[in-house]
């Protein structure tokens, strides 16, 4: 009986220093009892209390599979910290003229970026109504990609938010960018006088968007506005039991 006891308690956590003396003292059994219980009670709690796991999810990773498996009805708290940037390029161009960055470093909320007037690229965002840059979450079974970057139970999670889906599957994580596809030409190729306005006169041509828009669908470089992101939210998940 006394070993089965051990053994049952060593499966929800590693026998602690405590409970080795007391079992090495070879008490009466009336007497080992209680004292297991009780030594054991803070691995008790431990397994009994929500499980946590924590992921760094890359502002430049277009749908990142956790890998956690999320049961059908299960809720999980979801909660991040961190910051990113969605142009690095223009952070650099800031540093150089000194002027403050359009589109500077956001938190898990996301942001608005300052003065910019390019609005036809924000209907190709992952979650066109939501902040750029702020945390999403899906539960599914499918998998995510810039083939396939808006499925339909898309969750806005910011800085916490709880979640949970009817039928289960992988929690997937992104920051809310844009995504690209062939249909998107006139949104990247835009004026002159609108690149102007955009990008500062001159910056960028219209034969710049051209030929960068002629490899974009050459190499199905649909992904291209993640690949000059940078920065990381450190996400936190709790599940419920």
């Amino acid at each position: 009986m006394l070993k089965i006891l051990i053994e049952n308690l060593s499966k929800l956590s590693e026998v602690s220093e405590s409970l080795q003396k007391i079992i090495n003292l070879k008490l009466p059994l009336w007497m080992i009892i209680p004292l297991l219980f009780l030594s054991s009670f803070p691995s008790i709690q431990s397994y009994l209390s929500s499980r946590k796991e924590t992921v760094l999810l890359p502002a430049n990773k277009l749908w990142l599979n956790t890998g956690l498996e999320i049961k059908p009805g299960q809720e999980v708290k979801i909660t991040a910290t961190g910051s990113i940037n969605l142009a690095i390029h223009r952070l650099v161009e800031a540093a150089y003229t000194h002027k403050y960055p359009r589109l500077g470093w956001m938190e898990p909320e996301g942001g608005q970026p300052l003065g910019y007037k390019d609005l036809r690229i924000k209907q190709y965002l992952i979650s066109p109504d939501n902040n750029y840059g702020v945390l999403l979450a899906c539960i599914t079974t499918e998998d995510l990609s810039k083939t396939n970057p808006k499925p339909k139970n898309i969750s806005v999670i910011g800085r916490n938010a709880s979640i949970k889906s009817e039928k289960g599957g992988k929690l997937w994580l992104v920051v809310n960018d844009a995504v690209l596809n062939k249909d998107a030409e006139s949104a990247y190729i835009l004026s002159q006088k609108e690149l102007d306005e955009t990008y500062g006169s001159g910056k960028v041509t219209v034969k710049q968007r051209e030929d960068e828009w002629k490899r974009i669908v050459d190499d199905s470089y649909f992904e291209a506005y993640f690949d000059d992101n940078s920065g990381a939210f450190l996400v936190q998940i709790q599940f419920a039991q």
